[in-house]
């Protein structure tokens, strides 16, 4: 289950808050996230944005990206913030993304 809410904050700027909630056999997710972004032009799906989010209470997010025609190009860094064990310190790692999201355009008489 996910969902998130756009909240415009100053002209081109919004604040998006939004959740993510995952249960599969024995492995349970929750990230809670927030993200401010700049749109250039909202014709042509263009923005950058800046987030943090937060995953389980255990490890922090940082979220930085773009889209430009549909077409999103994202990096995120997950840094644990937990530090009593080895397994914890190990935990955190680079994310690439890229991802196209399509318009249908239907033709009227």
């Amino acid at each position: 289950m996910h969902g998130s809410y756009d909240i415009p904050v100053y002209k081109n700027n919004n604040l998006t808050l939004g959740f993510f909630y995952s249960n599969f056999e024995f492995s349970k997710l929750l990230i809670v996230n927030s993200y401010a972004s700049y749109w250039f032009n909202k014709e042509k799906i263009s923005r950058v944005y800046l987030g943090l989010g937060v995953t389980n209470i255990k490890t922090l997010i940082f979220y930085a990206g773009a889209s430009f025609k549909g077409v999103i190009q994202g990096i995120a860094y997950d840094k644990s913030t937990f530090s009593d064990n080895l397994v914890h310190r190990i935990q955190s790692g680079i994310e690439l993304c890229a991802s196209y999201i399509g318009q249908a355009k239907v033709k009227t008489k």
